[in-house]
């Protein structure tokens, strides 16, 4: 490889490394729902960043669900002001998600999924191993890890991980990284359906809350039926 494909494998690594990181962090600080709400803008941002990396023309559909999120958003601001250090965490982490997309839809036109995802994976555990030792995270920590969390802990790196990594840049060959983020935003949708059976009252949200996340949701399915009807 050129040192400028080493370098790319790197920033991909750098981004993917950090935003997991504020991603786990803005969990700690606030909560699973809150987070994976704020998660959805990233089909808002890629509807902005997208055609300006890959310099295409706006498109006006996309820009139209993409503020449909903000109206979602803004629902969720306006109940949420106690964590709008936690809702800021998040916004920079699904910031660092789309940059990676958008990285990755350049990559996967010379490059495997596979290869893409096998470096950056490698860059992004020094890059975590790195922050985990300059932080307060103690390895000492890490051994009182129970085994039945390490079994968990190995789905979540190689199912949900590694594979979906694997995967997500696959089909990055066939569809924007709008498309790709503005179908990730089903994911708060039965991330917070979860968090309500596993943890119960910790992540119930008042009203308002749930009306910003099916605004958002709106705008995810308005996409879907608009690609759709377009297609056929």
């Amino acid at each position: 490889f050129s040192n400028s494909n080493l370098f790319n494998f790197f920033l991909g690594g750098l981004l993917i490394s950090i935003h997991w990181y504020l991603f786990f962090y803005s969990i700690k600080i606030s909560s699973i729902s809150l987070t994976l709400s704020i998660l959805s803008t990233a089909s808002l941002m890629t509807s902005f960043l997208e055609p300006l990396f890959y310099k295409r023309p706006f498109r006006i559909h996309e820009l139209i669900f993409g503020l449909i999120a903000v109206v979602g958003l803004a629902l969720i601001f306006g109940i949420e002001s106690e964590n709008y250090f936690a809702i800021f965490v998040s916004l920079i982490c699904t910031l660092l998600s789309v940059l990676f997309s958008l990285l990755n839809g350049y990559l996967i036109k010379n490059h495997s999924s596979f290869q893409i995802s096998f470096y950056e994976i490698i860059f992004g555990f020094f890059i975590i191993s790195f922050i985990i030792y300059f932080s307060n995270i103690k390895f000492s920590m890490l051994m009182s890890v129970s085994f039945s969390n390490w079994v968990y802990i190995f789905i979540l790196g190689s199912l949900c991980t590694a594979y979906a990594f694997v995967a997500s840049n696959y089909i990055l060959r066939f569809i924007t990284p709008y498309t790709m983020m503005i179908s990730l935003n089903l994911e708060p949708v039965y991330g917070i359906f979860f968090s309500l059976i596993i943890f119960g009252e910790k992540e119930y949200m008042g009203i308002q809350f749930y009306i910003g996340a099916g605004i958002i949701l709106l705008g995810v399915i308005g996409n879907i039926v608009f690609k759709y009807k377009k297609i056929s």
